[in-house]
């Protein structure tokens, strides 16, 4: 038996500042002697909710699934020993072609921003995509953009990154076929406007700032 619980992001944070614990919702959770959890939440949340869950002395953070919006070593670190073995899931940059020279890259030359995350190649893939189809069409509109992503995300055509973006541009800008490779995935739109590649991971808090991936799965477009 899987049990679950969801809030909108607004929500969550409008109940994690007038609610001073979870204590009635973590005994019905735990109640009727579940086999495992799927809990959906946010940080802010959880944080306020796991020391429910642990006062009902019947959860067990070793068959509980999260997202990745908790798959953060400060906040898990911030609950201590009970969520140790805690497990979920979370996109992954690991099927980025660009992804360890991007993260190089970043980690390098970008000052004055947040600890690195590997999730920064999701915006840059999408302004990357964009930009080389607004090059292709030799305009801004957003209907020609959109046609042209498949011209520019896949293959056929040149192989482009962020390394050799200015070959990219060229190409792009003669009307030729782009098959950017991203930092966070290959992108590859297909015909229904969906990424045909990415990567995710089953993770695991181990405690003391440490998240173990378990195990990665790539899924593919058909």
């Amino acid at each position: 038996m899987l049990t679950g619980r969801d809030h909108s992001e607004a929500s969550g944070k409008r109940v994690a500042n007038c609610q001073p614990n979870f204590d009635s919702e973590a005994g019905q959770l735990v109640g009727g002697s579940p086999a495992g959890w799927v809990i959906i939440d946010f940080p802010d949340t959880f944080q306020k909710f796991a020391p429910s869950l642990v006062r009902t002395g019947k959860w067990d953070a070793g068959k509980t699934f999260m997202t990745e919006a908790l798959r953060n070593t400060t906040v898990l670190d911030s609950i201590g020993n009970p969520v140790v073995g805690l497990r979920g899931t979370a996109a992954s940059a690991a099927g980025g072609p660009a992804g360890a020279a991007f993260a190089t890259y970043w980690k390098a030359h970008v000052k004055g921003a947040k600890p690195y995350t590997g999730f920064e190649g999701t915006a840059f893939d999408a302004a990357m995509t964009a930009f080389l189809a607004a090059v292709r069409t030799c305009s801004a509109s957003p209907a020609k953009m959109k046609a042209a992503m498949r011209a520019v995300s896949g293959p056929p055509g040149l192989k482009v990154t962020f390394q050799n973006l200015a070959a990219g541009v060229k190409a792009a800008a003669a009307g030729r076929d782009v098959n950017y490779e991203g930092a966070f995935s290959p992108v590859d739109f297909d015909k229904n406007g969906d990424i045909g590649s990415a990567v995710y991971e089953i993770w695991r808090y181990d405690g003391a700032g440490k998240i173990v991936t378990l195990r990665t799965i790539t899924f593919r477009g058909t």
